[in-house]
């Protein structure tokens, strides 16, 4: 199993290299956990105070997620940002792909635009503080 989720965004990975052999980032990733589910729901007390529960089938598309690598080379970086100019410009999907620790996923994204794209800083070669946003479609 690996140390780390091993991510790819369209066709670029997030790993020392952008290929799916290179040593994977360390990546947080926010608004996947509920994936995991295709139902939701609530409990409702009745009268009585039995507890009833209400479900009803999950849509995904529109969830907003977060892919936060620690830090992603310039190579990587510039990679991915072709990557939505190219899904922007022509106004296709991104697939995003993610197996591991969270489980494994594969789901069709656009870009969050205007900000889907945010980082600190390069250090040298490196960029810190990277924000990839998108929506499920």
């Amino acid at each position: 199993m690996p140390r780390y989720n091993k991510v790819r965004i369209g066709s670029v990975w997030l790993t020392s290299n952008g290929d799916e052999d290179g040593f994977p980032c360390k990546v947080t990733i926010t608004g996947i956990n509920f994936l995991k589910t295709d139902k939701t729901g609530s409990i409702k007390p009745s009268a009585d105070g039995t507890p009833y529960l209400q479900l009803i089938d999950v849509n995904h598309k529109g969830t907003v997620i977060e892919i936060k690598p620690e830090f992603t080379t310039q190579l990587v970086f510039d990679n991915i940002v072709d990557e939505h100019n190219d899904a922007k410009n022509n106004q296709t999907t991104i697939e995003i792909e993610v197996q591991g620790l969270t489980g494994n996923f594969t789901f069709l994204t656009l870009p969050n635009v205007p900000t889907d794209i945010e980082f600190e800083g390069f250090i040298g070669e490196t960029i810190k503080g990277l924000i990839f946003r998108y929506v499920i479609t």
